[in-house]
């Protein structure tokens, strides 16, 4: 578990470390199309970093080598994001990268989204 959240902190820690990042993942959560391609290219890369390493938490939920209530937490991070419509745009191209266990659990987290985690950050 400890490893695990040091590659969480290590994710963030672009966010943290990395103002031009952070922007950007704000506007693109908001509206991944209206992104350049260099934006497009950075804010998929490191959600793309992001969702791997939680579609291996979740899959180790399914086999049973992750503790439930560790995998609780990432879970709710991600249903606050997939909640937006840059990711939401952003995954329906990209889906097929993922396990089927994942996509099927993003897909109803989006099914029930409500972004608002961001909400007043613009």
């Amino acid at each position: 578990m400890n490893v695990l959240t040091t590659h969480w902190s290590d994710l963030n820690r672009s966010l943290v470390e990395n103002p031009d990042l952070a922007a950007l993942w704000i506007r693109a959560l908001q509206s991944f199309d209206q992104l350049d391609g260099t934006s497009k290219l950075r804010f998929g890369a490191h959600l793309g970093r992001f969702l791997r390493f939680a579609d291996s938490l979740y899959l180790g939920v399914l086999d049973g080598t992750l503790d439930k209530r560790l995998w609780r937490g990432y879970e709710r991070t991600l249903a606050d994001t997939d909640a937006y419509p840059g990711f939401q745009t952003w995954w329906a191209t990209r889906k097929h990268w993922h396990t089927d266990e994942f996509c099927a659990l993003i897909d109803r987290h989006i099914q029930t989204a409500k972004p608002k985690i961001y909400d007043g950050y613009v």
